[in-house]
């Protein structure tokens, strides 16, 4: 089916869902198709995107490839807050292990007998190795994830940063216990995720400083799943190069390396979020393809 075609999108299901994640509700949307369910896929975001913005691609998901998809909210954030940003208590760790982990672990209990993908966006595949209960995964795809250190970025965009970790935004999100949407993120964030992801990408070493102790140590179970990192060639919040660097979190996974170059699709600006929109989708096909043959299907 065309990435363009949506009138096949009226056979496929949604479903609220609401998801417990510690002493959070996490809200979400399952997408079923009308034909057999050939896969779960669970759809991490990225921080700071709501899971409005993936609908369109997990319509496409679902009716393309018979996919079951689950788009969420994380702690806090979105359809999953329930108060002023102020008084969440989440943190990037909150989201990138235990929301995705809980989520994961909902959508595997709906469908324990096909084929689980993770399909993670930037945060959505970057702690994944952190995570318990990976056996289960057969097939992971990274988009625009991996460590982003901000002395890694080059210029302008190094200047940008600077002043997102070192200038006015500190003081600002000290001041009004958050980060407001027109500090520069577009986004309003919970303090503690500002403050962590701040702490992780002024850093060498990113949140590895912290494994051991604020955050746990890599699962022992390894991740074999087969993995597919996918790099936007015009990102300059998480490029090329820095997605080759997730590969080290999955030492035991056979892997392959696709990046996109919009102006192969005839694309403008995709950058580091715009991979998923609506705008964009006849890059969904190369997100997803080039895997082997599903294992089962059930009915749906």
């Amino acid at each position: 089916m065309s990435p363009k075609d949506t009138s096949a999108f009226e056979t496929v299901a949604t479903e609220a869902v609401s998801i417990r994640s510690g002493d959070a509700t996490l809200r979400g949307t399952l997408f079923t198709p009308g034909t057999q369910i050939r896969a779960a896929v669970i759809l991490n975001g990225a921080t700071g995107v709501d899971q409005g913005y993936y609908a369109a691609f997990a319509e496409w998901l679902s009716q393309a490839e018979g996919c079951a998809v689950l788009t969420y909210d994380y702690d806090g954030y979105g359809a999953s807050a329930t108060g002023h940003m102020r008084d969440s208590s989440a943190t990037m760790a909150t989201w990138g292990i235990r929301n995705q982990t809980d989520a994961r672990q909902f959508l595997r209990s709906r469908f324990p007998d096909v084929e689980f993908w993770v399909i993670g966006h930037s945060l959505g595949a970057l702690m994944l190795q952190l995570q318990p209960d990976l056996d289960h995964i057969d097939r992971i795809i990274a988009v625009a994830s991996g460590p982003a250190y901000w002395h890694d970025h080059k210029m302008p965009f190094r200047l940008l940063t600077a002043l997102f970790w070192y200038g006015h935004v500190p003081p600002l999100v000290a001041a009004l216990r958050h980060l407001p949407r027109w500090a520069g993120l577009g986004a309003d964030l919970p303090p503690g995720v500002y403050w962590q992801w701040r702490r992780w990408c002024t850093s060498p070493e990113f949140y590895r400083r912290d494994i051991g102790t604020n955050l746990p140590e890599p699962s022992t179970t390894p991740i074999t799943a087969r993995t597919k990192l996918v790099a936007i060639a015009d990102d300059p919040v998480i490029p090329p190069s820095s997605v080759w660097k997730l590969m080290e979190n999955f030492p035991n996974a056979p892997k392959r390396q696709l990046v996109l170059n919009p102006r192969d699709y005839g694309l403008g600006t995709v950058g580091h979020i715009g991979a998923f929109a609506k705008r964009n989708a006849v890059l969904w096909p190369q997100i997803v393809r080039d895997f082997t043959p599903f294992k089962k299907a059930i009915a749906p």
